[in-house]
């Protein structure tokens, strides 16, 4: 199935993103410029803020999908982020079966694995010798393509998934629950800390 020129855009803000500091006008700019640089034809926009995903929002899957089934030509669907493949979320019936149908072609901006920045975030890159050579030589910035990134190097990224952030988290979590976890460690008295840490998280 080829791009469809037509497109229909949701800018859905869940709760998560909201505490994160993205606002719904900022998501909808976003998916805009997306749109226009891949050159999309915005027939429909959709926005809305609630508590969890779009996906498990049953009023807006059947909002997007009773305009799909009204048009006549196929659609590219255009939102923040598009649910894990495997997942089967409210009304998936239907929505697979307008994917199936190519009706519509879902397309998210942000990988799922990854969290996007906000604000003017500092980015630190590492590089070799020879590519620094380069920078200085060509004063140009080179990058791999996105989906070689792990190819070349497994940890790439790694900071930013959402697994190492859940598990960042629970650590945070764990440390501000019990503060005398770390005032021992600041003491170096490693047999005292392991003990305490034990305690906490009920292991041997």
């Amino acid at each position: 199935m080829e791009s469809p020129h037509n497109a229909v855009i949701l800018a859905y803000l869940s709760a998560t993103e909201k505490k994160r500091g993205f606002s719904i006008n900022e998501i909808k700019s976003k998916l805009e410029k997306y749109a226009k640089f891949m050159q999309h034809n915005v027939i429909k926009e959709f926005e809305k803020e609630g508590v969890g995903e779009w996906w498990e929002d049953e009023d807006i899957v059947d909002a997007v999908a009773n305009f799909v089934d009204q048009t006549k030509t196929p659609v590219t669907f255009i939102c923040y982020i598009n649910p894990n493949p495997t997942y089967r979320p409210p009304c998936s019936d239907r929505w697979n079966k307008l994917i199936r149908d190519e009706k519509i072609k879902p397309v998210s901006y942000r990988h799922p694995c990854f969290v996007e920045p906000t604000g003017n975030v500092k980015i630190g890159r590492y590089i070799s010798l020879a590519k620094f050579t380069d920078l200085l030589q060509s004063q140009k910035l080179f990058f791999s393509r996105a989906d070689r990134l792990r190819a070349y190097d497994k940890r790439e990224g790694e900071l930013f998934t959402k697994a190492y952030q859940k598990s960042a988290d629970a650590v945070s979590q764990l440390l501000s629950a019990a503060p005398e976890i770390i005032s021992e460690f600041e003491k170096m008295n490693p047999d005292i800390c392991i003990k305490k840490i034990r305690e906490n998280i009920a292991i041997n």
